[in-house]
C-alpha cells in the first residue's frame, strides 16, 4: 500500500485522479500521510482531495510566475542565469557589492544567495579567436569556411575538439560578445509547448562593455584585461598607431 502525500502538482487536477484510477485497477490502495482525511471514498473525503489537488495546481504556477520574474530582473541586472559559457568568455563570481571573488570553472556553482555570476572577456587567446572570427566573416561571409581555417590552425573549440559551422554560427549571433544579457526569448512554463516570446517580453541588459570580443578594441585611455595601457593617437604619430596589444597579436596571427 503505497502512502503519499499527493502525487504531483499537476496543473491538469484529472492526472492525479488519472493514477489513482490506475492504482485502483491493480488492487493498490492509496493513503495520503499529510491530509487530515481517510480517502474512504466518502463524499467529503473526494471533495476535500480534489479541492487538495486544485490548490497544489496553483501553488505551482504562482511560484513558476514568481521564479521567472525574479530571473527576468537578475537578467536585466547584467547576471549570468546558468546555461553553457560560450568560448572566449569566463564566469566571474561576484558578492552584493558586485566585486568580483573569484573566477568560475567548468562545474563551480555559487554558494551563496547573495552572490551571483557574470561574464567577462576570457583569455587573450580566446578574445583574440573571437576577433579573428568577426573579422574573417566580414571578408569570407561563410561560416564553414572560417571552421576549417580554424581546424588548419589547430584551434581548439570550446569543448577540446575542433570546430563546425554550427559553433561559428552561434558564436557569430550570441549577443553576450556585444556586453549583451538577454533572457527569455523562449520559454516552456510548467511542462507546455515551447514559445519564443517578443522582445518587449525578453529579460534584457544591454550595454557596451569595456573589451569588444568582436573586434579585440579597447577604448582610449583605457586597460585591457592584458593590463596594457591604450592611449589615443595624437599628430598623426605612426609611431604610435603601430603600437598593438598582445590580444590584437594574436588575433593577426591567425591571418597568416
Amino acid at each position: 500500500m503505497p502512502v503519499r502525500c499527493r502525487w504531483g502538482r499537476f496543473q491538469d487536477v484529472d492526472e492525479a485522479a488519472h493514477y489513482e484510477f490506475i492504482c485502483k485497477q491493480a488492487g493498490i490502495k492509496v493513503s495520503y500521510c499529510a491530509e487530515q482525511f481517510d480517502n474512504d471514498e466518502s463524499m467529503l473525503s473526494n471533495i476535500v482531495k480534489n479541492l487538495k489537488r486544485v490548490m497544489a495546481a496553483e501553488y505551482s504556477r504562482e511560484l513558476s510566475q514568481k521564479v521567472h520574474a525574479g530571473s527576468c530582473r537578475f537578467a536585466r541586472m547584467g547576471f549570468q542565469l546558468g546555461g553553457r559559457t560560450m568560448f572566449g568568455l569566463q564566469r566571474v563570481l561576484v558578492d552584493e557589492k558586485l566585486q568580483q571573488k573569484k573566477v568560475l570553472i567548468k562545474g563551480d556553482r555559487k554558494y551563496l544567495m547573495t552572490d551571483h555570476v557574470r561574464l567577462r572577456p576570457g583569455e587573450i587567446n580566446d578574445r583574440a579567436t573571437i576577433a579573428w572570427i568577426f573579422r574573417r566573416f566580414t571578408q569570407l561571409q561563410s561560416e564553414t569556411a572560417i571552421a576549417r581555417e580554424l581546424n588548419e590552425k589547430a584551434v581548439l573549440s570550446a569543448n577540446g575538439r575542433g570546430w563546425n559551422r554550427a559553433m561559428v554560427g552561434r558564436i557569430l549571433r550570441n549577443e553576450n560578445y556585444l556586453g549583451n544579457t538577454v533572457y527569455n526569448r523562449r520559454s516552456r512554463k510548467l511542462g507546455g509547448v515551447s514559445v519564443y516570446n517578443p522582445p518587449e517580453d525578453w529579460g534584457a541588459r544591454r550595454s557596451r562593455p569595456r573589451t569588444d570580443c568582436r573586434s579585440g578594441s579597447v577604448p582610449a585611455g583605457a586597460k585591457d584585461h592584458s593590463g596594457t595601457s591604450r592611449r589615443p593617437v595624437r599628430g598623426g604619430n605612426a609611431a604610435a598607431a603601430s603600437t598593438i596589444t598582445e590580444e590584437e597579436r594574436v588575433s593577426q596571427s591567425l591571418d597568416h
